[in-house]
């Protein structure tokens, strides 16, 4: 009852104590894995919806939900960019996204003409179809699609892939610069 469409992925955090999953209703619910047997022995066992913490966010819905460690979350989908999330004293908040759009910017260098030119006009051709599109086609972000995996390599690194083709290789440490987008 807590997500109001469907849900695209859930992830139990490493301890196992702690459920989260991801619903098309852009919404993003942790909930508390009971560790002691319940008392009645039939099923389905129910939680009652008190321990279960929503957030639910303006963007496009997430499709992807992985955890770093019992108390770091990242999540991504249709928005493109990496979500990342943390709790404090077992409250969940939403930290930001990591793959702001300046750093995609700063990340395609432009040039005046000649070699850079045509290599835009192929660029533009294999991108988005035409060689005349219009500038504002791409994404701001290094994803140009939805997220539909992420993994979590070691302590210091992360991957996201998306319906782009692409695979990105993330650091932890881009985490702690992870803002909400304006």
């Amino acid at each position: 009852p807590q997500s109001k469409g469907w849900v695209h992925d859930a992830a139990f955090n490493p301890s196992g104590t702690g459920l989260a999953f991801v619903g098309h209703d852009s919404s993003l619910h942790f909930a508390t894995v009971p560790t002691e047997a319940p008392e009645l022995q039939s099923l389905p066992v129910v939680a009652d919806e008190s321990s279960v913490l929503t957030i639910k966010l303006k963007g496009l819905p997430f499709k992807t939900v992985s955890f770093i460690d019992d108390t770091k979350l990242i999540a991504g989908g249709h928005d493109a960019m990496p979500a990342y999330f943390t709790a404090d004293s077992g409250t969940w908040e939403y930290k930001g996204c990591v793959d702001k759009p300046t750093a995609a910017k700063t990340a395609k260098k432009s040039g005046g003409g000649g070699v850079s030119a045509a290599r835009s006009m192929w660029q533009n051709k294999a991108d988005l179809g035409s060689a005349h599109a219009a500038s504002g086609s791409q994404m701001e972000s290094l994803h140009q699609n939805a997220i539909s995996g992420i993994e979590i390599m070691d302590d210091g690194r992360f991957s996201t892939c998306a319906y782009d083709g692409r695979l990105v290789v993330w650091d932890m440490a881009s985490l702690e610069s992870a803002a909400p987008l304006k």
